[in-house]
């Protein structure tokens, strides 16, 4: 879990370094919500990454796919394996792959289909797969409830009055 004082040390260097990034009061709180679950040292990673490539101020879907990358293999790298594997095996025998993610994407598609694809139908064949893959692991690294319970909890804060400013000073 990122703590609320490394998210703000890391966000404020996004800021620093990208310094015509328009935000609200609310983007800091957005962002944290939804890159609370990554563990520290992960997000500096993604950050830091950010910060020597990227050439404008970060999506959240940016740092989340950075941070969680080394957790699983690129979809490229995915594609690859399951493309030797049809060199491998029959569409009859299912192979054995890397990452339960790659054999749980295959499953989804269906292996003995995947293997009838025609050869020029094969760009098709990996867009899908590549899709399909990466949805899985957003679904896998992303808990949608308790990004939507944190920004519940933000929307709660932002409309509650409050008791200071000037509307709530009496006048003596």
């Amino acid at each position: 879990m990122t703590s609320p004082k490394t998210f703000m040390a890391l966000y404020s260097a996004l800021v620093a370094a990208y310094p015509s990034t328009i935000a609200t009061a609310l983007t800091p709180q957005v962002f944290f919500a939804s890159l609370a679950d990554i563990p520290d040292e992960d997000l500096s990673k993604a950050i830091a990454e950010w910060l020597a490539h990227g050439k404008r101020f970060p999506f959240i879907a940016d740092l989340r796919e950075l941070a969680l990358a080394d957790r699983y293999p690129l979809a490229a790298e995915a594609w690859r394996e399951v493309k030797a594997a049809f060199q491998t095996h029959g569409r009859h025998e299912q192979p054995e792959f890397s990452h339960p993610l790659i054999a749980a994407t295959v499953a989804d598609l269906g292996w003995a289909g995947m293997c009838a694809s025609k050869v020029e139908d094969e760009p098709i064949l990996r867009a899908q797969f590549s899709r399909a893959y990466q949805d899985r692991i957003t679904r896998e690294t992303f808990d949608r409830t308790s990004l939507a319970q944190a920004l519940q909890r933000l929307h709660s804060d932002v409309h509650e009055p409050t008791l200071t400013g000037p509307e709530s000073e009496t006048q003596t």
